[in-house]
């Protein structure tokens, strides 16, 4: 057998200047120089730590070049062989496992399964002898030039003989850069594992500090029917059991007062806005309201004049303080002081102070901050009922966040208001799972602070209402300058309205009382209107037209009995007293 061929000249390796990896500049050019007796000790490099650290770089440029169907096989064949060398010191096994797991995940192999295959193969890895490492010179070189070359790779060949094949580059420049390289990736692996022991301390403590979850709310359709019967509803029309509100409020509207009115319902059971059914909370249970609006003396006082009993709703106030709900430990804290108060409704007021995320309009981020404010309410709380205020700013019902918000909410209370100069009135609907309350108008009792459903209806009937009292006061006013009274053309044209809505009006205030109809004498006849009802007048009920539910106190225009405030400034004084100043 003849040993090898002669080596051609040595190729100039890279060096850490020409801006290659260190896996390249380990790697270096294979070449297989004749053997010269001796070996040549190469001065700052340890052999075996050369032909360690070569070794690791080879293999791991295998692993992560090999193809599909061979990379597994690859990386365990390259695990089991660098195993070897951890005996020997020249090699660590965190070293081995971190630099082959990038090199198998750079070539498609998963996280998993790349450290499984690590782990078997080192389990089944023996121990390699070093002792046959030879670091050779190339031929024609002395011994002096042979002092400044490092060796890059070997090889071993038939006979068994080692071979070493060595760059251009002096030992200064390769050496240096190898070991500086070389103790990058040690320290990278201890990066590595400090971060990795960190992610897991920080996944035991967050572990620790997780409360207990309830078991899953789970069973078959005969197991859950046959539960006890839950109640219908906590308000009867506007919020139903166990539910998570969203009270949008358009500015000046009344929020807070509608909300302090809910609490002292909830809490004593009394109909709610006068009329809806309540189904108190426990009577050793209490409502609590997360105040990050008003201060805390305004909030107390608004609460003792709407009449909320005071040892039965729980104030925390929030304004300018750190955000709880954004922070684990204030969270943690307020969960356990609402816990030790049998907090059974909760009222957070209002959602854009609350709310602790980036963006409003981000749908994604308001829907996991309010699933987190459930969870909150619910489980770490224990409560019932969740009600959430939003503003919807000076115009329309909408708000920030609208689409996230009315998709959590079981029910979406509103509140609105008429333009001052249409009179300013409130008024309040509902819709939801369940839910559906028509829009009616809030009357304010300025003595209790009490809320209450008019029945005056919309603010379309409260439109047409002011219409109808604009008409009536318009009639008055033309047969005032004539006493003789005018045919119904005549009227209509005075006025300047001839709609069928002018009709109505004029024969509901004929029915009333407030107009005289008298029938014409002489050829064609016809029928004169005039104020008042004179001796002899023709009885309403014989006109045609309706009786107007808008005008339910005509009398009163004319000085009659009525107790109504049609006409007068009653109901624009009662408005201005609801505002009374409170958001």
């Amino acid at each position: 057998m003849t040993g090898p061929e002669p080596a051609k000249a040595a190729t100039e390796a890279p060096t850490a200047s020409g801006g290659l990896s260190w896996l390249d500049a380990l790697k270096g050019p294979r070449q297989r120089p004749e053997p010269t007796g001796a070996p040549v000790v190469v001065a700052d490099l340890d052999g075996r730590t050369r032909y360690a650290a070569t070794a690791l770089a080879r293999e791991a440029e295998a692993v992560a070049g090999a193809p599909e169907g061979q990379r597994n096989d690859t990386l365990n064949a390259a695990a089991f062989s660098l195993a070897g060398l951890f005996p020997s010191g020249a090699l660590d096994a965190p070293t081995v496992r971190d630099t082959l797991l990038q090199a198998a995940m750079s070539a498609g192999l998963s996280r998993v399964e790349s450290l499984r295959t690590i782990a078997s193969a080192f389990r089944k890895a023996q121990p390699r002898d070093l002792s046959g490492v030879r670091e050779l010179a190339p031929p024609n070189v002395t011994e002096v030039d042979a002092a400044q070359l490092v060796t890059i790779g070997e090889h071993v060949d038939e006979s068994g003989q080692v071979w070493e094949t060595f760059t251009g580059s002096t030992a200064a420049e390769v050496d240096a850069d190898a070991l500086r390289r070389a103790q990058h990736a040690r320290e990278v692996a201890e990066r590595v594992r400090a971060l990795r022991v960190d992610s897991d301390a920080r996944a035991i403590l967050a572990a620790e500090r997780r409360p207990d979850a309830p078991p899953f709310d789970a069973g078959t359709l005969a197991e859950v029917l046959a539960r006890p019967t839950e109640p219908d509803a906590r308000v009867a029309e506007l919020i139903p059991w166990e539910a998570s509100t969203l009270v949008v409020a358009q500015r000046k509207t009344g929020k807070t007062t509608f909300n302090l009115n809910l609490a002292r319902s909830l809490i004593t059971g009394a109909p709610f806005l006068g009329s809806l059914a309540v189904r108190p909370i426990a009577p050793d249970a209490r409502a609590a309201f997360l105040n990050f609006e008003v201060s805390a003396a305004q909030l107390a006082r608004w609460a003792a004049d709407v009449g909320v009993p005071a040892d039965r709703l729980f104030l925390v106030n929030l304004r300018g303080r750190r955000n709880p709900l954004a922070d684990p430990e204030d969270r943690a804290d307020l969960a356990e002081l609402l816990r030790a108060q049998r907090v059974e409704s909760l009222i957070v007021d209002p959602f854009g102070r609350a709310y602790s995320g980036q963006s409003q309009n981000d749908i994604g981020e308001v829907t996991a901050w309010l699933a987190d404010l459930d969870r909150f309410a619910r489980a770490e709380v224990g409560a019932l009922d969740l009600i959430l205020t939003a503003h919807a700013g000076w115009q329309g019902e909408r708000v920030r966040g609208a689409s996230a918000l009315e998709d959590w909410a079981d029910s979406i209370v509103l509140l609105t208001k008429e333009d001052d100069d249409k009179g300013g009135r409130r008024f309040v609907r509902a819709i939801g799972r369940d839910v559906d309350l028509e829009e009616d108008a809030l009357d304010f009792d300025p003595d209790t602070r009490t809320l209450s459903l008019s029945g005056a209806g919309s603010r379309k009937a409260a439109g047409e209402e002011r219409r109808d009292v604009d008409t009536a006061a318009a009639i008055l006013a033309v047969l005032s300058v004539h006493p003789e009274g005018l045919s119904g053309k005549e009227l209509a044209d005075a006025v300047g309205r001839k709609d069928g809505a002018f009709t109505n009006v004029r024969n509901a205030m004929a029915a009333a009382g407030a107009l005289a109809v008298e029938k014409r004498a002489g050829r064609g006849g016809g029928i004169t209107y005039k104020l008042g009802r004179p001796e002899g007048a023709e009885h309403a009920e014989n006109l045609p037209g309706r009786d107007l539910p808008n005008l339910p106190n005509l009398p009163c225009i004319w000085g009659g009995s009525g107790s109504g405030t049609f006409g007068s400034e009653g109901a624009d004084a009662e408005t201005t007293q609801a505002e009374g100043g409170r958001p």
